[in-house]
């Protein structure tokens, strides 16, 4: 082979390395995979926000805007975005998977009414904010941290230092930054999926102690009732009407109180759980019972187990010896009221002190659910329970 074909040749085969090259290289592109790791292309920390460099400010910047948790519903919906329900909320209680939707994006919360009066979402305080990277735009955290489906652990500890406590999910980490879940920074860091674009990692800020801050009310201007001084009575007043459990049905819906749901047949000696009277914004929950020898409605049955939260629109309830019950309420209020209960039980966000009457005293108590001041906003908070069957007979429970 002579000088000119072997040049001719190697042309070729130069030719022919750089068309496969080049191929590669295209593939490479159109199947969005490249040889360098994504997490290296973007700067973890940006500048130019408004942010506290403290994690502990609670601050979230989304989509340019810096909020403080707490803040009020309002001040997300003055940039844009919509409450996907905007229902009632009652003194005290909270919604605790509320939805702001913007665009496309979605952002979840927590929300809590801190008012005494009832009020509509977008007019109470969130406390919680949980923002997932692959339904939110661009969130910058304390110390500007730009919190994005390439976040890792790294990220985290070379700005906030080792977390408080640590999480193994089945395909995440949870990374969590103050020990009491009622004040924390959780971040959710997922691995990427198969398709190596995205991982939906998530930060969760709560804050809800400071949501939480509420005075007692005044109850000076309480009329006294005629209820009686002894708590083995099994009286309370609500409305400006006293009751004494077990009472008839009538004695509600005379008063204006609705049976809600169906008006259902009960058998003798049985008795139906569950039953609610409502009157405007207030509930009370019941077991009703069928005292008789025949088959009667549940509108002409007893009252025999009534359950008053204050979740469910009482402001206070009057017990024996006009105290004053509401959801301030304390353990030690209630001892130094009515003396040491037969039983305390202490949960996690709540101690219940029982009070029992009578020989029979599983159908015959009284029951107080007291909320702890650390608890994590439970739903219903303080409540008082009564049960009296006045039967020395076991009724047969639920029989419709």
């Amino acid at each position: 082979m002579n000088d000119t074909n072997q040049t001719v040749q190697l042309k070729r085969i130069l030719c022919l390395v750089i068309a496969l090259t080049a191929l590669t290289v295209i593939i490479a592109a159109c199947s969005g995979k490249s040889g360098a790791d994504p997490a290296s292309l973007r700067a973890p920390v940006v500048s130019g926000t408004d942010i506290s460099d403290d994690l502990f400010s609670y601050q979230i910047n989304i989509d340019g805007h810096t909020y403080t948790v707490p803040c009020s519903a309002s001040d997300f919906l003055e940039n844009g975005w919509d409450l996907r329900s905007d229902h009632d909320l009652a003194p005290g209680e909270s919604e605790n998977f509320g939805s702001m939707e913007k665009s496309n994006y979605s952002l979840h919360v927590g929300i809590y009414n801190a008012g005494t009066e009832k009020a509509k979402m977008s007019k109470c305080v969130v406390y919680d904010v949980t923002a997932h990277v692959t339904e939110i735009p661009k969130v910058i955290l304390p110390g500007g941290l730009l919190f994005d489906q390439y976040t890792q652990r790294s990220d985290l500890i070379s700005l906030y230092g080792q977390p408080d406590d640590i999480f193994d999910n089945n395909d995440s980490t949870s990374y969590q930054y103050g020990k009491d879940l009622d004040a924390a920074i959780s971040f959710t860091l997922r691995e990427p999926g198969t398709s190596e674009t995205f991982n939906d990692s998530y930060v969760r800020i709560t804050n809800s102690k400071t949501a939480v801050v509420e005075t007692r009310p005044d109850y000076s201007d309480v009329a006294a009732t005629d209820i009686a001084d002894d708590l083995d009575s099994f009286q309370f007043a609500v409305d400006g009407q006293v009751f004494t459990v077990p009472f008839k049905v009538t004695e509600l819906t005379e008063k204006g109180w609705e049976l809600r749901g169906e008006n259902g047949v009960l058998k003798p000696d049985y008795y139906a759980m569950g039953r609610v009277f409502g009157k405007g914004d207030a509930e009370i929950w019941s077991y009703i019972y069928n005292p008789t020898d025949r088959e009667i409605l549940y509108s002409e049955g007893v009252v025999a187990r009534v359950e008053l939260q204050f979740s469910h629109g009482f402001q206070y309830i009057i017990l024996p010896g006009n105290f004053i019950f509401d959801k301030f309420t304390t353990v030690q209020e209630i001892i130094d009221q009515y003396g040491e209960p037969f039983e305390i039980k202490n949960g996690e966000s709540s101690t219940t002190l029982s009070y029992k009457r009578g020989p029979y005293n599983i159908y015959q108590y009284i029951e107080f659910e007291i909320a702890l001041d650390d608890g994590y906003l439970p739903p219903t908070h303080n409540r008082v329970t009564f049960v009296n069957f006045n039967t020395t007979a076991e009724p047969k429970g639920e029989g419709i």
